[in-house]
């Protein structure tokens, strides 16, 4: 056979890197040609945080770097497969994002082509990066950037090259990360794997995308990714990726009002007592009173990401979130309990719709038959989309 077919199963190596916990995994990848085919998990890994205790950068930064180190040697040690590929998935704090209008007009007619909108985009990429540079203190890269809204004199469309026009306007999602944090995530990730092909996305895009092509996620959105340290948040408007903002209230920061001694397995341990209703009065009282903080705070926070988050004055039905599951009904009653949230949606009442387990075991298994990792999953799904 002169020409070969191109191999159906393909492994590729996942790692989401998350405020406080670093996940990885060997994936053997299934093309969709049989429906009754799931991805399997080869072998994966979650590495959490010991301690909840004051989440300052810098031991963020070391703590990620270490538990990258460990995630990536036992998966090196469980799986016999070299993967084609590595695929990262980001959450905060570990990249900042930026949505900038770009703005190009002649006197004259000109030809919209793509050599021209690249070349806008790396002008306005050179000058975002020197301004953030400049205001962080540190040297940044690009890791992602998203082109929507194309407007060709005044006028919205979908195809604008070859089009002729006197203006032309557009806007773009940069995505940026300190250098320093680039360089502990990714000297571990070729040590260990060498030059196969890297992509590197963020959370909340990763989750607009599997909910559009696994949930039929509405056009309008809200995409909510609630980590240990930071909750994420953007917005969704036209089918289009828009903005993303976040805030430092995450499930820890309940974990932290829980356990007095800093301790995550402790903390969880109570949470799930109180769940079950299995602690005494005093315990109940002191779990209610963590709850309240909690949720004051977590709702405090999302109010002011939606009233600044430029989306417009009504928000949309659907907002799409992942966290861990043991905050699902809590998160239940922040988002469908707040007047604020519930008043300011176009159709009546914002929905909370989760990316759980039952949405992925349709489509991804795991080799021990282990309860698979949301946000994994969410990575496994999206990296496939790139890959087939």
């Amino acid at each position: 056979m002169l020409f070969a077919r191109p191999s159906a199963k393909k492994v590729a190596a996942i790692f989401d890197i998350s405020s406080s916990s670093v996940a990885g995994a060997h994936v053997l990848l299934e093309q969709d040609t049989d429906k009754d085919k799931r991805s399997l998990f080869l072998a994966s890994t979650r590495i959490d945080a010991t301690s909840a205790g004051d989440p300052t950068i810098d031991r963020l930064i070391e703590q990620m770097s270490r538990n990258l180190e460990t995630v990536v040697t036992r998966l090196q040690q469980a799986d016999v497969h070299h993967p084609h590929s590595i695929h990262v998935v980001l959450a905060s704090p570990w990249y900042i994002s930026q949505t900038r209008m770009v703005k190009y007009s002649k006197s004259t007619l000109f030809v919209c082509t793509q050599k021209l909108v690249n070349e806008l985009i790396e002008k306005e990429l050179a000058h975002t990066l020197k301004e953030m540079s400049g205001s962080t203190n540190d040297q940044m890269v690009v890791v992602e950037k998203q082109l929507s809204d194309i407007s060709l004199n005044g006028y919205q469309t979908e195809k604008p090259y070859g089009q002729k026009a006197f203006s032309l306007e557009f806007s773009v999602t940069v995505t940026m990360a300190p250098t320093v944090v680039m360089d502990r995530l990714l000297t571990p990730l070729r040590r260990m794997y060498a030059d196969l092909p890297l992509s590197i996305t963020t959370a909340p895009f990763a989750m607009h995308i599997v909910a559009r092509d696994h949930m039929n996620a509405q056009n309008e959105s809200i995409i909510v990714d609630v980590g240990e340290e930071i909750t994420d948040v953007a917005f969704v408007k036209n089918g289009l990726f828009l903005y993303q903002h976040s805030f430092p209230v995450g499930t820890y920061t309940l974990y932290r009002n829980l356990a007095s001694s800093g301790s995550v397995l402790e903390a969880r341990t109570i949470f799930e007592s109180y769940r079950l209703g299995k602690l005494g009065t005093l315990g109940m009282n002191k779990a209610k009173n963590a709850l309240i903080v909690f949720k004051e705070m977590w709702q405090k926070a999302f109010q002011q990401v939606l009233d600044n988050g430029h989306y417009g004055f009504c928000l949309p039905e659907h907002c799409y979130i992942a966290s861990d599951p043991r905050f699902e009904i809590l998160l239940v009653d922040i988002i469908a309990g707040d007047p604020f949230i519930q008043h300011a949606c176009s159709r009546g009442s914002v929905q909370p719709v989760f990316l759980s387990r039952t949405l992925f075991e349709s489509k991804l298994r795991d080799i021990d038959d282990r309860p698979l990792d949301i946000p994994l999953s969410i990575a496994t799904l999206f990296a496939k989309r790139l890959i087939y």
